[in-house]
């Protein structure tokens, strides 16, 4: 059965039991009805014919006999490495650890941590991070050692996390009656030469929003896209969301919510439909357009005013 929403099922925990099971099989194979059994009612046998193919052409799987797909190089590298405390993704879970499944990356001439990234990154000869590419000089098992690129262009981009964890849509809602505000109240208070629109929605909907809003108003990020907006002009109204245009942008702009949601392990060897598919389930979007459909503009009182300034320094 085909299904349109992965709202209570991550499809990347498909790839995470395709590993496993491959680990366990007496066979080292697997096929594909057999993984289709297993899956019933949450990934089609078209589902699974665009993973593996996925996973074949990232050198995980390989073609055994007729229908049969066996562990690639790059898999049973995996499998080497997961008795050590090296290993990017464990086959035995599609939960993503803070932390454990991360390593710091230090500039060699500073010595200073400057990110954070999954270990899987490990595999990468050059990276770049916020854009300036760098070299990989060693890995000490707790942090790699980072110096500027000495070679050509650098086409791989870096994932990393900031120490900052993302600000959650259900804590989001709870901080306007800490401050004595209403909820479902976009506050509104005059901040230098424009206005700071606090919305409440936390980091995911916040950007979704600001993003929305700037094809019809001037409206740029703060520090805390979370809570706020800076726009230029007052606005008496917010502009209405439809689920479809939402939906429409999230399909364009998928992966920069990847890093936001919880999605999996394993997501980032999803096939694009997928990941979109996935994003757009773990996003909600009836919810982002009930929240911000909700919200009507009110101006700050003087006392909310200084206590909603300081939130933003």
């Amino acid at each position: 059965m085909e299904i349109d929403e992965f709202s209570s099922f991550r499809p990347s925990v498909g790839i995470q039991q395709i590993f496993s099971l491959l680990k366990q099989s007496p066979t080292g194979a697997v096929r594909l009805n057999p993984l289709a059994e297993l899956f019933s009612g949450m990934l089609s046998s078209d589902n699974l014919r665009e993973i593996v193919g996925k996973l074949q052409s990232l050198g995980y799987l390989k073609s055994g006999r007729a229908g049969e797909y066996r562990p690639g190089e790059r898999l049973n590298r995996l499998f080497d490495l997961q008795a050590t405390e090296h290993a990017p993704l464990s086959i035995y879970s599609n939960i993503e650890m803070s932390g454990a499944g991360q390593i710091k990356i230090r500039d060699h001439h500073s010595r200073r941590v400057v990110a954070r990234v999954d270990r899987q990154w490990l595999e990468r000869d050059v990276l770049t991070l916020e854009g300036r590419p760098l070299e990989i000089e060693w890995y000490d098992g707790e942090a790699l050692w980072v110096s500027a690129y000495r070679g050509g262009d650098a086409a791989s981009r870096l994932r990393y996390m900031s120490a900052r964890q993302v600000l959650g849509y259900t804590l989001a809602q709870l901080l306007p009656a800490q401050l004595g505000l209403e909820p479902r109240k976009a506050t509104l208070i005059s901040y230098e030469d424009g206005w700071l629109l606090f919305h409440w929605l936390g980091d995911v909907y916040g950007r979704a929003l600001l993003d929305l809003m700037s094809y019809t108003l001037a409206v740029e990020e703060t520090v805390q896209p979370g809570l706020c907006l800076r726009l230029w002009d007052e606005p008496r109204t917010l502009p209405p969301c439809e689920p479809e245009r939402v939906r429409r942008y999230l399909r364009d702009h998928y992966r920069r919510y990847e890093p936001m949601l919880a999605l999996g392990a394993y997501h980032s060897l999803l096939p694009a439909n997928l990941r979109r598919r996935a994003v757009e389930a773990q996003f909600g979007v009836e919810q982002f357009v009930r929240a911000t459909n909700s919200l009507s503009i009110e101006r700050a009182s003087e006392d909310a005013t200084q206590e909603l300034g300081e939130l933003i320094i």
